[in-house]
């Protein structure tokens, strides 16, 4: 394989990969060789980016716009999967927008996606409730700006975001699929949205035509 960097490219030793869309992978590791044009102070930094080819080399040449530098001290394992996380966050808020003062419940709320989208959607100005299993998972999820938490090992978690949001969130965000996930979309509020963005503990729900026809919600997926 090539590993000389021609014009707008630069070589990555990749310390780090995690499978991406379809085909391709996540990778992350440290700048070694730049070619002609590319900036200079990326030389011996940490990166991130995407490749859409199979499982990547340990030495490969990539695109210098494609990268992400990163910020001192990240090592290349967290920043690939800090890179993914961020990804499908931001899709996943992309496809159903949030507005501010709106009644939110997250699933799971403390760790990957579900982390980063209870810190963005309280910055936004929502109400957010996170879902998440046990006491330390539930105090980071409030540590995150969830203003209200619930653990979901408890067999009660539905009847406590009911005494919560009487009428049901304007917007669920399920990354947990299965059983936990059919039940967060029976609590959408009539006219809500329901996104579900991953399939942690089971497949995404089945709905079916006729409930989010009945109770007037949007459900998107991610793709």
């Amino acid at each position: 394989m090539n590993t000389e960097p021609g014009r707008g490219e630069l070589l990555v030793d990749v310390g780090a990969q995690r499978p991406g869309p379809g085909t391709g992978h996540t990778l992350a590791g440290t700048v070694t060789a730049l070619g002609p044009g590319v900036d200079p102070e990326l030389r011996g930094r940490t990166v991130v980016t995407r490749t859409g080819r199979g499982r990547p080399d340990a030495r490969i040449v990539v695109t210098a716009s494609t990268v992400v530098a990163l910020p001192d001290g990240i090592d290349a394992a967290r920043a690939a999967v800090l890179f993914d996380d961020a990804g499908t966050a931001l899709a996943a808020l992309e496809r159903t927008p949030v507005r501010r003062g709106e009644d939110v419940l997250v699933l799971p709320a403390a760790d990957g996606p579900g982390a980063l989208l209870v810190r963005l959607l309280a910055d936004a100005g929502a109400r957010v409730v996170g879902a998440a299993r046990g006491e330390q998972a539930t105090r980071l999820a409030r540590e995150l700006g969830a203003a209200q938490v619930v653990d979901h090992g408890h067999r009660d978690w539905v009847a406590q975001v009911h005494a919560l949001l009487p009428r049901g969130p304007a917007v669920v965000f399920d990354g947990a699929g299965g059983t936990i996930g059919r039940a967060a979309a029976w609590l959408v509020a009539e006219g809500g949205r329901y996104d579900s963005y991953g399939t942690a503990l089971g497949p995404a729900p089945d709905l079916g035509p006729c409930e989010p026809r009945a109770r007037r919600i949007t459900v998107t997926r991610s793709p």
